[in-house]
């Protein structure tokens, strides 16, 4: 129910703000309250897929492809959601959630979360989306790229390094991969860290906020 709130909540907001390109990266920023808490007083393990879903309304919306799908009789389901943790969120702790479209693979969109604490990443989440119409049946890739053209290289890009891609760059990017910062020390990357590095050899730049709004 407080998940249904929320999305009213960015729904209601979207008027007042920028929108972004379907390449940009959409940013929440939040707290953590009472009811995102389990009962060893950090946030619930499924409290990061419900903000996610927060995040992919936010993209969505801000981006304009609610708009596009509501126009052409489509909608959304999650088909997949990988989740990796590396640090804990407490009460009252306030933290960014980004959220970014990577690409296609086959029928399904790809997008990551991150959860940010000041500079440290505390978790991401990979979800793929199965577009569908209303009418019944999936929406065929093709579709979706003619309508979103700006996939079609970021697909590419994806599709070689997706796991089980025979791509000589498959093994840096599962998701969970290291990165080399300096010599003899490395740091976890996430699959759109993993991407940049594939298609250029450095680190990416730094992502912070383009936009930010509060969520409770």
């Amino acid at each position: 129910m407080l998940v249904f709130f929320s999305e009213l909540w960015l729904v209601f907001r979207a008027r007042f703000r920028s929108p972004v390109e379907i390449r940009e990266v959409a940013t929440l920023d939040i707290r953590g309250w009472p009811h995102h808490l389990d009962l060893v007083r950090h946030m619930g393990n499924g409290v990061y897929a419900n903000l996610a879903t927060l995040g992919r309304w936010d993209h969505l919306i801000m981006s304009g492809c609610s708009s596009l799908f509501r126009q052409r009789g489509w909608y959304g389901v999650v088909t997949t959601q990988t989740l990796t943790y590396k640090r804990s969120l407490k009460l009252w702790q306030q933290f960014a959630l980004e959220t970014r479209i990577l690409g296609m693979v086959g029928q399904n969109v790809v997008l990551e979360h991150t959860f940010i604490r000041g500079n440290e990443v505390v978790a991401s989440v990979t979800a793929q989306l199965r577009i569908l119409r209303r009418s019944g049946g999936s929406v065929a890739e093709r579709e979706i790229l003619e309508v979103f053209p700006g996939l079609s290289e970021m697909s590419a890009a994806l599709r070689a390094c997706w796991p089980g891609s025979t791509s000589p760059n498959a093994d840096i990017d599962r998701g969970i991969g290291t990165s080399t910062t300096a010599p003899g020390r490395s740091r976890d990357v996430t699959l759109h860290e993993g991407l940049h590095q594939a298609r250029t050899g450095t680190d990416p730049p730094s992502s912070r906020p383009l936009r930010n709004i509060a969520v409770g």
